[in-house]
């Protein structure tokens, strides 16, 4: 089982799939890559904010540490401690650039994986926008066997009513 947070941008957009495809799923837990790559993986997940103060603090904290007469041995903990950190909060630090750019989280969501957890948030969100979605076309799936008992289907990120 998988969680995850969902975020989505203030709501300035009134179109439907505008905002559909603005909403950031960041998932809750670990993040196994943060914790070994440490500090380049910050630049490949695009916090780059966030790489360079953790960047300055590590140089000014190994600097300090060789000054005070630190061996070698301490100063590689300390840089392990920082991947450990990293690894912990990478997450939390994607959660707060999103609150940076103006985005609120809206819902959790738990799933077996991301599509699951997609596809329960969007079924939920989706009658959430109704005056929305009225003056947007609904999608179609060719090929859908209809039910006549006005289930709803998830077609990627939206739903569609069954007719």
């Amino acid at each position: 089982m998988v969680t995850y947070t969902v975020h989505e941008p203030m709501p300035h957009a009134s179109a439907v799939r505008e905002r559909a495809m603005n909403i950031a799923f960041i998932k809750e837990g670990v993040s196994w890559p943060g914790l070994v790559f440490g500090l380049p993986w910050l630049l490949v997940r695009g916090l780059w904010l966030e790489f360079l103060v953790i960047f300055g603090a590590a140089v000014a904290a190994g600097s300090a540490m060789m000054a005070l007469g630190a061996s070698i041995e301490t100063v590689s903990w300390g840089f392990t401690a920082l991947n450990l950190i990293i690894g912990f909060e990478l997450f939390n630090l994607q959660r707060w650039k999103l609150e940076r750019r103006g985005h609120e989280m809206v819902g959790v969501v738990s799933g077996r994986d991301m599509e699951e957890c997609e596809g329960r948030f969007f079924q939920n969100w989706a009658p959430l926008m109704g005056h929305y979605a009225s003056a947007e076309p609904r999608p179609h799936s060719a090929g859908t066997p209809a039910t006549g008992n006005g289930e709803r289907q998830v077609i990627g990120f939206l739903t569609a009513d069954r007719a």
